[in-house]
Formats: C-alpha cells, sequence, structure tokens
C-alpha cells in the first residue's frame, strides 16, 4: 500500500514548518549525543547499502528510495511524527511524497545515512525548504552555518529574512546584531525592505551597537513602511516607540520627523513626536526624564575630560575631550571640545542619563574664598548627542578639593577647606540645595555612589589645631537624611580615588603616612565590602600615585594618570577584580593629574556627504 503526502504551499507551511522545527530542534538537543552520532556514521553507511533491511519506500517525483524506519525518524521530526502518531501513514510501506525535487531529497536523503553535504550558493535555497518541510535539524544546521559564513554587509539583510522564514533562530539573532553593525550598508539592500514586522521590533528594541545615527535609523524605518505603507500601517506606533528620538536633533525632528508624522497621521506616532519637541525644550530635565529615550546605541566609552599637568603650570588639557582606546588602537581618540574655561580650573564630574556635569574649582587646593574667582568656579552640562555645553546655575558655596557625585537624579558636591555643607543640585529645578553637613571641614576626599547613598571616604580635616590626613568612611542616605560613620579604611588617605563594583567600594592610592619618609604617595589600595562593614588589603598598584582617574568596565578598574612628584602621569593600569592581579594598558598621550574620568555614550553622527 502506498501513500501521497503533498507539501503544503505558501506561506502557511513556512509557518508550520517553523513551528514543527522548533519542536524538533529542542528533542534533538535532549535526546542526541554529537559524539554517538559521529561515531555511528561509519555503520549507516554500510547499513545504507544494505537493502535487506528496509522496511520502507520513499517516493519522489517517481523515484522510490529504500529506508530503514529508524534512521528517518531519528534524523526527521516530519518522519518521527509519522510513524509514532495513530494516523494512516504509519502503517504505510510506501509513502509518496509531492512538491519534493527527486534530486534534493536524494542528497539530504543520503545525508541521513553519512552527515555529508555539501552546499552552494546555487542549491542552498532548495536544501533549505525541503530541510525545513522534512524537519531534519542537522541539515538545517549546515545550512545556518554555510549562511553565516558567507554573510557579508551587502546579505546580512537577505540573510535575516531566511533565518526568519526557516525558523533559524540562532542565526536569526547572530544577522541581527550583523545588520545593526552595517546599518547604512546593509539597509540599502532591497531585502531589507523585506523584514518582518517582529523582525524590525527586535531590531530596534536590542541593546546592539548601531554604527550610525539615529536619524538614519529613522529614515530606513520610513522606507521599510513605505514599500507596503497599506499592510504594516497598523504596526505604525509600535515601531516608531522604538525609535529614540532623544538622540534626533530638534532642528532634524522639525525637518524630518514631524513631516513623516503628519504622512503616516498616527496618533501614537503624533504623541512621539509631541514628546520629544518637549523634551528637547526642557533643556534642564532631559537627564532625569523618561519621557523620551535618548540612550545612545553604544556602549559607554572611558572618556577623559581634562586633567593639571604640573603644580606649576595654569594650563591643563582643557582643549579635547578623549575616550579610551577600542578594538585594536592604541591612542585615546578625541570626542569633542571644551570650553576655553577648563584651561584655569581643576574639574570634578558626574554622569546622569548620559549627560556629563562638570564642575570647575580652584587648582590650588587651599585657595581662600577670595581667590575663587568666576573664571574658576562654574557649572556646565554637555550632551555627547549634539556635542554641546549648557551652562548651569553655580553651587551656593565656593569650593575646593571637591568631589561631584550623582546618586540617583541628583548630584551631590562635596568638599571645602572653609565649609563643611555638602550641597545637592536639583536636576529638574536647576537649583543647589544644602543637603547636609560633614563632621569636619573637609576635601580632597573620596566619594561615589552605591544603592543609592552616597560614600565619602577619607580626606584632609580642616580643624582649628591645623590639618591631618583621615580615614573615615561616612554614609549618607538621602531617603532617610541620616549620616553614618561606618568602619574606617585601614591607611588615612587624601588624594585617593574610590569606586563601586559589585556589593564593594574600591580605594586606590593618594597620599598616606609612611613612618620613615613622613607623607608620601601610596602604592597601598583596600577594598571595602558593603555588607559587612569591612575593609581589606589589595596587591599594591605597580606604580605609586595619587590624584588618578578611576573608572569601572565590566570586572576591570582602570587607574588613569596621577602623580607622585608633582607632576602627571601617562600611565594606565587595570585591576581584575576576579583574578585579584594588576595589567598595564596603553598610557595617556599627556602627562595628567587630577583629571575627570567618566564612562560617557558617544553616538555615532550621521555622515553627509560633501
Amino acid at each position: 500500500m502506498s501513500t501521497q503526502i503533498e507539501k503544503p504551499a505558501g506561506r502557511v507551511s513556512v509557518q508550520h514548518e517553523t513551528t514543527g522545527l522548533s519542536q524538533c530542534l529542542k528533542r534533538k538537543e535532549r535526546d542526541s549525543d554529537p559524539d554517538d552520532m559521529g561515531k555511528a556514521v561509519p555503520s549507516l553507511k554500510r547499513f545504507r547499502r544494505d537493502d535487506a533491511q528496509c522496511d520502507l519506500t520513499l517516493r519522489v517525483q517517481g523515484t522510490d528510495f529504500r529506508a530503514h524506519k529508524c534512521v528517518i525518524m531519528a534524523n526527521s521530526d516530519y518522519f518521527y511524527s509519522m510513524f509514532t502518531h495513530p494516523l494512516k501513514e504509519s502503517a504505510e510501506t510506501v509513502v509518496e511524497l509531492q512538491g519534493l525535487d527527486s534530486d534534493t531529497f536524494e542528497t539530504l536523503f543520503d545525508f541521513m545515512y553519512t552527515s555529508d553535504l555539501t552546499l552552494t550558493e546555487e542549491t542552498l535555497q532548495n536544501f533549505l525548504s525541503a530541510s525545513t518541510y522534512l524537519q531534519i535539524p542537522k541539515a538545517l544546521e549546515k545550512c545556518s552555518d554555510f549562511l553565516e559564513r558567507s554573510m557579508d554587509a551587502l546579505t546580512c539583510a537577505e540573510t535575516l529574512v531566511t533565518a526568519g522564514n526557516h525558523g533559524l533562530t540562532s542565526l536569526e539573532m547572530i544577522a541581527t546584531e550583523f545588520l545593526a553593525k552595517n546599518f547604512i550598508i546593509a539597509t540599502e539592500s532591497l531585502s531589507f525592505l523585506y523584514l518582518s514586522p517582529k523582525q524590525i521590533l527586535t531590531l530596534l528594541d536590542s541593546d546592539y551597537t548601531f554604527v550610525c545615527a539615529e536619524l538614519d535609523i529613522f529614515e530606513a524605518t520610513v522606507r521599510w513602511f513605505r514599500h507596503d505603507f497599506e499592510q504594516r500601517a497598523k504596526y505604525v506606533g509600535k515601531i516608531m516607540k522604538k525609535i529614540r528620538f532623544g538622540l534626533i536633533s530638534v532642528v532634524d525632528i522639525e525637518e524630518e520627523v514631524v513631516p513623516v508624522s503628519k504622512e503616516f497621521e498616527n496618533r501614537e506616532f503624533s504623541k512621539l513626536v509631541a514628546d520629544a519637541r518637549a523634551w528637547h525644550s526642557r533643556k534642564f530635565e532631559q537627564s532625569v526624564s523618561d519621557k523620551v529615550n535618548s540612550t545612545a546605541r553604544v556602549s559607554p566609552y572611558m572618556t577623559l575630560v581634562s586633567g593639571m599637568i604640573d603644580s606649576n603650570q595654569d594650563s591643563s588639557l582643557a582643549i579635547r575631550m578623549c575616550r579610551a582606546p577600542w578594538k585594536r588602537r592604541h591612542r585615546w581618540e578625541p570626542v569633542g571640545t571644551t570650553p576655553k574655561n577648563f584651561g584655569k580650573a581643576a574639574v570634578a564630574c558626574a554622569v546622569v542619563g548620559d549627560f556629563l556635569y562638570v564642575v570647575g574649582f580652584p587648582k590650588r587646593f587651599l585657595a581662600s574664598q577670595s581667590e575663587i574667582h568666576d573664571d574658576v568656579n562654574w557649572f556646565m552640562r554637555y550632551d555627547p548627542r549634539q556635542e554641546e555645553w549648557l551652562k548651569l546655575r553655580k553651587l551656593n558655596y565656593k569650593h575646593s578639593g571637591m568631589k561631584l557625585t550623582s546618586v540617583g537624579d541628583k548630584l551631590y558636591a562635596s568638599g571645602s577647606s572653609d565649609v563643611n555643607i555638602v550641597e545637592c543640585y536639583l536636576i529638574r529645578t536647576n537649583r543647589w540645595v544644602d543637603a547636609f553637613e560633614l563632621p569636619h571641614k573637609q576635601f580632597l576626599h573620596a566619594a561615589e555612589s552605591h544603592g543609592g547613598k552616597l560614600y565619602i571616604a577619607g580626606g584632609i580635616f580642616v580643624e582649628d589645631a591645623g590639618s591631618t590626613a583621615c580615614d573615615d568612611l561616612l554614609r549618607f542616605d538621602p531617603t532617610t537624611k541620616e549620616l553614618a560613620t561606618l568602619k574606617p579604611m585601614g591607611t588615612p588617605r587624601f588624594g585617593h580615588s574610590v569606586v563601586s563594583h559589585g556589593c564593594k567600594l574600591y580605594s586606590f592610592g593618594g597620599t598616606t603616612y609612611h613612618p620613615e619618609v613622613a607623607w608620601g604617595f601610596a602604592e597601598s589600595s583596600e577594598c571595602y565590602d558593603i555588607k559587612d562593614d569591612t575593609w581589606t588589603t589589595l596587591p599594591s598598584m605597580p606604580t605609586p600615585r595619587g590624584f588618578s582617574g578611576v573608572a569601572v568596565l565590566g570586572d576591570l578598574i582602570y587607574v588613569v594618570g596621577g602623580t607622585c612628584d608633582g607632576f602627571g602621569k601617562t600611565s594606565v593600569e587595570v585591576y581584575d577584580v576576579n583574578t585579584n592581579k594588576w595589567e598595564k594598558r596603553a598610557m595617556i598621550q599627556r602627562r595628567l593629574y587630577y583629571l575627570g574620568l567618566v564612562m560617557l555614550r558617544h553616538p555615532f553622527k550621521k555622515f553627509k556627504n560633501p
């Protein structure tokens, strides 16, 4: 007896096949052992030539293929389901398959016994369709690997479409990320216009790095909609929510986005445009507003803002900001200019919502109130999206040797030889208020935030009897307004750096007391466990120094620049929190200390043809 099995036609069959394939892949991952399959291949090849044990005939385009049920069931979920369910086909000895090419099927049939499959660009689509229909996971893996190896910027959109049509989930993710990194070239291909709405949403909602401007993403999305607007109009609001309008300039919002919103006539889209306009108009609130997504589609870079060259010069690295080397490059790259007054002041920096806040103060740490003039007493914000500086309201008190720390949606300015008041900057209203008082007048300390609380460590106490280094660790809770004294550091120090990672605070270098040489620059490091309220000693830095910049990148803590003799250093050293070891990295180009170092995202700018 024989049974004819027809292959479903059209788009519906792909959807059916994809569902079956997902189940098939899960079962194969659970039941099969690659090593065992490899050992079985030689035996199966001999088994393939032995017609005596065949118990099934598969007929394709009039050609008969003698087969062993156990082999094809082990390789194909299509046949596995056919012969394990109470269907009439399960009892047949001859099964006729419709809609398959006999040559293609013969190759896949041999593959079930040999695991050998040679693919070319000409034969790939036939094998993909047949493998998807017959639900042969290992053949689909071969096809997926072939597509991945041959994928480039021009073909990644086509690969993404193919992966989606055939349920190749892993390849679909790889192609999506590849498209993001090659967005400009990839979206010029016709295949981009045939991505499914789900694929467009996945692409725009991902955290992948996009090597392009947000306006490029918006324009490509508009082209995608216009290609088949009648069918895609219902997705306008949902997809446009994934566009990060905070990364598009107000000029481009008016000239490029507004006309499209009028063309598409979608209420949700129109509201998004209205929110973007309002966001751009409320400059002070931008960093803490959740109305508009303004997070750049790139990873944050270590960014060097400014720094002092030596204790006797008035100049500093105030011409350009620089970011850390990436990939195989070994030089810190310029990413933006700074205002002229940066050259006359030391700076303290903090980042909120990928906006950089910088406060200026005198380079001479014991400067009197009368010496703190406007050229060294200022407060500004930098927007890396538009490369714009915005003047903000100055602090109420004149600080020196200070720190600027972000805690939630507020900034805290601490440190002064004249006042013990810590100020709080209310970002939404551009206003400074008194937050709390320190037990002493204190400066050249370290400050860091963790868990919504502000930590202040070490520094110099200013008292009537004179100044002295301290080992205090204080914690301020903005919610309860409580200032707590925690376990002190192992060594009194000032000019040191503190950074948080996990549930710990790491303290590096600074100036400490040595019985033999009195005060000197330190190589020692300490770690504070926030949960246990304990300090432990870490391996010493390779280079003793203080007044360094410090930043966290993954499980690595970078200590950049600093001084041990009144002159800046170029050294960059990295502490690995997992291995508890130090390594050296590419040096900065200038000898700097007391530098501003932050983690900041720098969006790609739109390329303009000359």
